[in-house]
């Protein structure tokens, strides 16, 4: 994480940041975030991020307190003082106050924070998945939200690690296939391209729907739907998207193997939301 972060709109050293031990984020995880790429110094797909974010801030019943252009200019101000060019960000949206814990009313009842940092490295290109144990319910009232309490997502790639596999596949409770634990998951079959709908209880990706777009744009066949697993281990290629990670081949998962084919349809989107990137920012 870089030096400085904005804290409700004003930039400071991290050391010197602070939120009240009685914040409803902070207890309670009531609040909402977005994780986005930074390239060349610019937010990539910024207003998609924003209204999801803002969107599940209504869905939650966070104060509407911070806008738009509020917040673009204290991210872009962020990261010319932590003097970056590649990167991620998060912002994030935090209830100010707990029903539970009553203290002097704060001046911001929705709290917001934003930091920055460098990518960690990646090794690999390929990952290997298996089937999580834990499952998401889609009648939660948090299915689709990005809410910042993460155990679940925590939890579900360190069971998955513990076997020796680099992330894993989430069912719901009617064990549809819903999502990887941090990721969205798409694959393809017979030249369709596949992927679990919003029904399921998964996130509703900025990433995702990004390849929606190309896959509809390259006239591309796709299908959102519920499927069992059965139907992803038919599969000829699977793919995770994520807005850090963009786009990811999965090897194998529970040791099914999946071979890399020559001009894949993962191939075709991946070279394709490059191209989206570089005409966005120019690089």
């Amino acid at each position: 994480m870089h030096s400085f972060i904005n804290q409700n709109g004003n930039i400071v050293a991290i050391e010197k940041s602070g939120i009240s031990p009685a914040n409803g984020g902070l207890l309670h995880g009531l609040g909402v975030f977005t994780t986005l790429r930074i390239y060349g110094g610019i937010p990539f797909l910024f207003q998609e991020h924003w209204n999801r974010l803002e969107a599940n801030a209504k869905q939650l019943g966070l104060a509407d307190v911070w806008t738009y252009p509020v917040v673009y200019d204290a991210l872009m101000n962020l990261i010319e003082k932590n003097r970056f060019k590649e990167g991620k960000a998060r912002i994030t949206l935090l209830q100010s106050n707990s029903r539970f814990w009553k203290v002097p009313k704060y001046e911001f009842e929705t709290d917001m924070l934003i930091f920055t940092s460098l990518l960690p490295h990646m090794s690999k290109t390929e990952l290997a998945l298996t089937v999580s144990p834990y499952r998401i319910n889609s009648a939660s009232p948090f299915a689709g939200v990005k809410v910042t309490n993460y155990l679940q997502q925590i939890m579900t790639i360190q069971e998955a690690e513990a076997r020796d596999f680099d992330e894993a596949i989430v069912l719901n409770e009617r064990a549809e296939v819903c999502e990887a634990a941090a990721a969205n998951l798409f694959w393809v079959r017979a030249g369709i391209v596949y992927t679990p709908a919003v029904l399921t209880g998964c996130l509703p990706g900025v990433t995702r729907k990004a390849v929606l777009d190309l896959a509809h744009r390259l006239k591309l066949q796709v299908t959102e739907g519920a499927f069992h697993i059965e139907h992803l281990l038919s599969a000829e290629e699977v793919f995770l998207t994520s807005s850090t990670r963009e786009l990811l081949q999965v090897c194998s998962i529970n040791h099914h193997q999946f071979p890399s084919r020559l001009n894949s349809v993962y191939e075709q989107l991946y070279r394709a939301y490059k191209e989206k990137i570089r005409q966005s920012h120019n690089i």
